[in-house]
């Protein structure tokens, strides 16, 4: 699908949400031919947590990443804390438990959890929790 694109080396907002065909390999072509990606919409994709890892290593820009409704796990959360610059999280409907949070990076401003979490925050041990006050709102 993106193979036939010469180069998207300029793009900074991809929308792919909704595009069920989008996969974890169509993640390492655009981690290729994309530097400065800001903005990027997987909801309702077939990308997992290691189509993610080719997207996270090679854009250090991204500021916006929604996942919403893909097979993103915990796994997943060790390559969105390499996006250093991320201010927006969507991982709803994703089976990334809550115990993960703090593994995300400090710039976060805006963060939709999972619906799906088997663990709740006070049930997580090694989780500092005064590292979340003041960067996460309080879920309501």
């Amino acid at each position: 699908m993106f193979r036939s694109f010469p180069s998207l080396q300029h793009l900074r907002d991809l929308r792919l949400g909704g595009c069920t065909q989008v996969d974890d390999e169509a993640m390492s072509v655009i981690g290729q031919k994309v530097s400065i990606l800001e903005c990027l919409d997987l909801s309702f994709t077939s990308v997992s947590s290691a189509g993610l890892f080719f997207i996270t290593h090679v854009q250090p820009t991204l500021v916006e990443l929604l996942l919403f409704a893909t097979g993103v796990d915990e796994d997943g959360c060790h390559f969105i804390a390499d996006c250093t610059e991320l201010e927006v999280l969507d991982i709803s409907c994703t089976n990334v438990p809550s115990c993960y949070f703090s593994s995300f990076p400090p710039s976060l401003r805006e963060l939709s959890p999972t619906h799906y979490a088997p663990t709740g925050l006070e049930t997580c041990l090694n989780l500092p929790m005064p590292s979340l006050v003041g960067q996460i709102p309080p879920f309501r």
